[in-house]
């Protein structure tokens, strides 16, 4: 094969990286705000990080219409920029502050006005509709400074000067995240105000986002604000905006309704998990080194538990009950799909971690913040089965030890196994109950 196009002058690849990277990190750190809400609320309970991960559905769809017009926008600005007509930019920025202060302001009434109805869009569970109404009322309206501040940080970007944007939400993130710890949870002498507190944060958030923004447009001598281009754009202009940004602002908007409307047709979520623990990579992992060394490699090769491409042994331990239970919360899972229980048919006893014990302490919730390399996993132990279970068609053919251990899954995540897997193949499976 020929590679001699990636071939360029010297420098070439270093200035692309240099513009690349800042864009890359911005977004990363965007999303991570979102994320940081419904992060830490679950904290406070499934039920509220639920009804956090259902508001902002719609506040999603509102960042992929402003994305499409900054990227609309960042087309025309980049070839203004190239012939050095800042009078232009000044008038796509008008364009983009109209529109998308327009859109966004008009989004952030209904969710204001209607928030219930809003959310019945997306749900037909009445409490998680409950739970998000003040979370959406208020991070609502957080989005008409957003979509003025991004509208203004992508002409940056289109302008060679990527790091402003990144620098601005990171800062954003911050302000959210310390936010969210001290009005979630009610430190420093204020109430925990739950999710309402993680709203407010949010708000706070974008505010410090425009602030930051304005006085940084008022003081810019690379690119001078001339309020007369952004207040009068010109037709000419907004009709070369409506070109580029339309098709972009059209995808975005219809991708985004797509991923996130059609959720509540869902009537079920499944949860996946092993019927001992395993990990990948590094990090904390409370269940290895739970039992002796000769357990552990027994185990893994009875599951093959090794990577399909380097054949590096994963790590393993027991079932872990306390962090099963929060990966159920994570995805919101009603039900319970279990694999690999004829991996443990060997074993003369199973053990399963119910509860940590940290500085002396026991606990059986999970907590991602914790020192969880100092925790010392609380064991019980079942009585093994003893049994080859891979020719088993119908659950009541498993024998009792093993309906036994699956009983106690299930009391200890609170959550019914309605699928478990007795083998390899595609069809060894059990259905536990009736059919979803």
């Amino acid at each position: 094969m020929n590679f001699s196009y990636l071939r360029r002058e010297p420098g070439f690849y270093r200035r692309v990286f240099t513009l690349a990277l800042p864009v890359v990190l911005q977004n990363l750190i965007t999303t991570s705000l979102g994320f940081m809400d419904t992060f830490m609320v679950g904290l406070v309970g499934q039920e509220q990080m639920s009804a956090v991960t259902v508001a902002n559905v719609p506040i999603y769809i509102i960042q992929l219409i402003v994305f499409g017009l900054q990227s609309g926008s960042r087309v025309l600005i980049s070839q203004f920029w190239g012939r050095g007509d800042r009078e232009s930019i000044n008038r796509v920025m008008g364009i983009g502050f109209f529109v998308a202060g327009g859109i966004s302001t008009l989004c952030a009434l209904t969710m204001g006005l209607f928030p219930r109805q809003v959310l019945m869009l997306i749900t037909d569970n009445a409490r998680l509709v409950e739970l998000g109404t003040s979370y959406i009322r208020i991070v609502g309206f957080s989005y008409i400074l957003n979509s003025l501040s991004s509208i203004y940080i992508g002409m940056q970007q289109s302008i060679e000067n990527p790091r402003f944007g990144m620098t601005v939400f990171a800062i954003s993130t911050v302000c959210n995240t310390v936010g969210n710890y001290i009005l979630i949870f009610g430190k420093l002498g204020l109430p925990a105000l739950g999710i309402t507190g993680a709203a407010i944060a949010t708000f706070s958030s974008r505010v410090v986002e425009f602030v930051i923004s304005l006085v940084y447009a008022l003081r810019c001598k690379q690119m001078p604000l001339m309020p007369a281009c952004i207040l009068r754009p010109g037709k000419a202009t907004f009709r070369s905006f409506v070109k580029f940004s339309t098709p972009v602002l059209l995808n975005e908007t219809l991708w985004g309704i797509g991923a996130g409307i059609p959720g509540k047709s869902l009537d079920h979520v499944i949860g996946v998990l092993k019927a001992y623990s395993t990990c990948v990579g590094a990090g904390p992992f409370v269940a290895e080194h739970a039992m002796s060394d000769d357990w552990e490699e027994a185990l893994r090769k009875a599951g093959g538990e090794y990577g399909a491409a380097t054949g590096r042994p994963r790590r393993i331990g027991p079932f872990d009950a306390v962090a099963s239970r929060y990966g159920l919360k994570c995805q919101n899972a009603d039900k319970i799909a279990l694999t690999k229980l004829d991996v443990l048919s060997d074993l003369d006893e199973i053990p399963i971690i119910v509860g940590y014990r940290h500085n002396g302490e026991t606990t059986t919730m999970f907590d991602p913040l914790e020192d969880l390399d100092s925790c010392e996993p609380i064991i019980e132990y079942l009585p093994g089965w003893k049994k080859d279970i891979s020719s088993c068609t119908d659950y009541n053919q498993l024998p009792g030890k093993a309906k036994a251990y699956i009983n106690r899954l299930e009391k200890l995540l609170n959550h019914e196994i309605q699928f478990i897997s007795v083998g390899a193949e595609r069809n060894q499976y059990l259905l536990k109950g009736e059919w979803l």
